[in-house]
């Protein structure tokens, strides 16, 4: 039986993450690593261990991040979100009604109420 899985990456200028999430939310498959100055070489071999790993699976869409992922989501004809909607949207599903977001990225903490 296929189940429909939530991957999404974000490819950073020093760091690459992806995560897969099923269809209640929770997080099966999650990979943090730097990018060595590689970011489209480590995003590629992501999505190869997307494909190997989930065969049995359906993607109902992959949704790209970072200061990188604009590019891979323009040469891969995925979907881009910018990260601060991105981590928006995850902070209200995982803690909904916080009303507040501390972002500490590789680059400067942000802070939102």
């Amino acid at each position: 039986m296929k189940i429909l899985l939530y991957p999404g990456l974000d490819v950073g200028s020093g760091t690459a993450k992806i995560v897969v999430l099923d269809a209640n939310g929770k997080v099966i498959h999650e990979r943090y690593t730097p990018t060595q100055g590689q970011p489209l070489k480590v995003a590629a071999q992501f999505l190869q261990e997307l494909q190997n790993s989930f065969t049995d699976n359906n993607f109902a869409s992959l949704v790209c991040t970072g200061s990188a992922g604009k590019l891979v989501a323009r040469l891969l004809g995925m979907k881009f979100i910018n990260e601060v909607i991105a981590h928006t949207w995850a902070a209200e599903f995982f803690s909904p009604g916080q009303g507040q977001l501390l972002i500490l990225g590789e680059k400067t903490p942000s802070w939102f109420c």
